[in-house]
């Protein structure tokens, strides 16, 4: 029983902290007023790209170097306040409603640090550590949303600078405690250049991720009226956000059996890609169906077609890269994964462009929303494509 506790918890821990998020979501695209929506969804944007920005990617050498670890650690800490200050000023040049440099520099720096802890205490077999090492702060988040629509004086924004701000402390004691940071000892420039031509291709594919999943977030609160950018927030809460759970669970078992089947993966998979294909739109469909139930219950407007079967449509293509994303960062060459970044900044930038022709051909009368959404779609649809182009590749040539 104690084993199977050890086992389950961290998992159990992992799904919490995402349904608190998505909870949080919900609460605040319902109660929120538009304005505070819109800052709500483009600091959850910036947050997950720009925090893994400031980590360098060191954070992922972590599992890779585990006898180096401590050193890492140390490393990852003393650059992370500066570029989180560098990071947080740019973000408060380029766009507005992220609170002002220094509350945002603190965001980052928690984002960064629940990122290094994740993957140390990972590194470590501290499971449960390094789960609530990121988690933590979504549980806390949505304890104090629900205070701040039951009468405390609490903005929605400033809940997720509140719940950051406690983990970060939380998670500095850990790591002191844990022996984690080694305060003598250190790299030399040279070893800092063969761990830095190490992870900054890993933290690019990591940023490229999160563009994807969160980014389109941004072009909407900046392009789209509130009311509109908020509705777009909400649909994606209702219509997208949750199969982030299903493709986190799949990513959670899948690395583990590539790397047990890594002789016959691509023969594996061209044996059972329909019976997958086929479950991964029944669930879907299963998740799509929980969301308009969902609205119908909280919203009294009805939800927009066009934005749910757009939003669909992302959801199955996320879901189908899952495999390829990570057969590519397990199995692939340093070359595929230079290979790799250069073909996802071409369907980024090949989704912009259409963004950008759509968006000047006022004869469609698409809105902003819309177009937003048919771009995101597009975008992954390349991206899938790229993924599962060079995972073939690789495999062939490994073979």
């Amino acid at each position: 029983m104690k084993r199977l506790l050890g086992r389950s918890m961290p998992f159990f821990l992992y799904c919490s902290g995402l349904g608190a998020l998505m909870l949080s979501d919900v609460l605040v695209s319902r109660y929120a007023s538009p304005e505070q929506v819109v800052s709500w969804a483009k600091t959850r944007s910036l947050i997950a790209i720009l925090g893994i920005v400031a980590t360098m990617g060191l954070d992922q050498l972590l599992m890779r170097r585990p006898e180096a670890a401590q050193r890492i650690v140390k490393l990852a800490l003393v650059q992370l306040l500066p570029l989180s200050a560098c990071a947080a000023l740019l973000s408060s040049l380029v766009s507005q409603g992220t609170g002002g440099p220094l509350i945002f520099t603190i965001l980052l720096f928690g984002s960064g640090l629940s990122y290094i802890a994740f993957q140390y205490f990972r590194s470590r077999d501290r499971k449960l550590l390094s789960q609530f090492s990121q988690q933590g702060w979504k549980l806390l988040l949505l304890c104090l949303v629900f205070l701040s629509f039951m009468g405390v004086p609490l903005a929605p924004y400033a809940a997720i600078a509140v719940a950051i701000s406690i983990l970060t402390i939380v998670n500095l004691t850990s790591l002191v405690t844990c022996d984690a940071i080694q305060f003598r000892g250190w790299f030399t420039l040279k070893e800092v250049a063969v761990l830095y031509r190490s992870s900054l291709p890993l933290m690019s594919l990591s940023v490229l991720l999160a563009a994807a999943t969160t980014g389109e977030q941004l072009f909407v609160t900046d392009l789209a009226p509130p009311s509109e950018a908020a509705r777009y927030f909400a649909h994606a809460v209702f219509f997208q956000y949750p199969v982030s759970i299903l493709n986190g669970y799949i990513a959670f078992w899948i690395g583990p059996w590539l790397l047990r089947h890594r002789s016959n993966v691509v023969t594996i998979a061209r044996l059972s890609w329909r019976k997958w294909l086929l479950l991964t739109v029944m669930v879907s469909s299963v998740i799509h169906v929980a969301g308009l139930v969902a609205w119908k219950l909280l919203f009294v407007a009805d939800s927009e077609t066009s934005l749910r079967l757009l939003f669909f449509l992302v959801s199955l293509l996320r879901t189908v890269d899952v495999f390829a994303s990570s057969y590519n960062g397990v199995l692939s060459s340093e070359g595929a994964q230079y290979r790799l970044i250069g073909l996802y900044c071409i369907d980024f930038a090949t989704a912009v462009l259409l963004g950008i022709a759509l968006c000047d051909a006022p004869s469609l009368s698409l809105g902003v929303p819309i177009i937003v959404a048919a771009c995101n779609c597009v975008h992954w649809g390349l991206r899938t494509i790229s993924g599962i182009w060079l995972m073939l590749k690789e495999s062939k040539a490994s073979s």
